[in-house]
């Protein structure tokens, strides 16, 4: 998927995203309430997700409590926008086998042309850990 939206990115000469997407302290879940309420938990922040996103996006587990969402033709300040309302509405969300809030960080990188596309990943990835370092349920996107 990332190498067809960077090629139409590059044929039509529009900016795709991609959010990563990190369940904030999931293992603490896991821990205090069994595999049960995280698979709930990952259920649910999945379901969210797909109703927050646009019919011509994509949404991936991307592994453990991760998730990858793609994009299409979307501006900065649109990307910061997607970001942000994907992080209240999970946290918003009201999860029925969880006793407590669960939120999300999200880091966010528009592709910049760039012939190594999984690059556009690994900026969202580690714009995603500058959003945990500064506490946790919040977004952190490039600059436009």
């Amino acid at each position: 998927m990332l190498a067809q939206e960077a090629r139409l990115s590059r044929q039509h000469g529009s900016q795709f995203g991609v959010l990563m997407i990190d369940i904030d302290h999931f293992k603490r879940i896991n821990d205090a309430l069994g595999h049960h309420a995280g698979d709930s938990v990952l259920a649910s922040v999945a379901g969210v997700l797909m109703q927050h996103v646009r019919a011509s996006d994509f949404v991936f587990r991307y592994g453990g409590e991760e998730f990858l969402v793609i994009l299409g033709e979307i501006s900065p300040t649109d990307l910061l926008a997607r970001a942000e309302v994907i992080r209240a509405a999970v946290e918003a969300f009201r999860y029925a086998d969880v006793g407590t809030r669960v939120t999300v960080s999200v880091g966010g990188a528009l592709y910049d042309g760039h012939p190594d596309y999984e690059r556009t990943v690994r900026m969202a990835d580690e714009l995603l850990y500058e959003a945990k370092r500064a506490g946790r349920n919040r977004v952190a996107v490039t600059p436009a």
